[in-house]
């Protein structure tokens, strides 16, 4: 769910094989069936797989479709907040929604570099509060 947090960071040199153990993450995330992702790829290619998979709620590769991507995943976040607050619940029976961020360096040397810090901080805060 959505309400969860799960931060994981994989770095290392070039060519160390931080892409492959991404993808070996995301697959063996993907054979739940249920979870749903939103796949940010700033270089537009490590993720670019994942885009017309059902299950992806949003893939975005631009500076401008990653900004919405980041709306959208805060928006739903509030939505399953607002539900499970009127249900008097702490987990949501929404599917898991995974947000996959691959090359965060490319967002950090961004010109809205602090507006994706700030959203990505209120994220994972939100995840840590339920």
């Amino acid at each position: 769910m959505i309400c969860k947090s799960y931060n994981t960071l994989i770095s290392g040199v070039t060519g160390s094989g931080k892409s492959y153990l991404e993808n070996l993450i995301v697959k063996s995330l993907r054979q739940d069936g249920s979870s749903q992702y939103i796949m940010i790829d700033p270089k537009g290619v490590e993720l670019m797989e994942y885009e017309d998979d059902p299950r992806t709620l949003v893939y975005a590769d631009t500076p401008d479709g990653i900004a919405e991507a980041f709306e959208y995943a805060m928006d739903l976040m509030e939505s399953r907040f607002a539900e499970m607050k009127a249900a008097r619940e702490k987990e949501t029976k929404e599917p898991n929604v995974f947000i996959i961020v691959d090359e965060m360096s490319a967002l950090m040397q961004s010109s809205m570099k602090r507006d994706f810090c700030d959203t990505l901080s209120q994220i994972a805060l939100k995840g840590r509060a339920a």
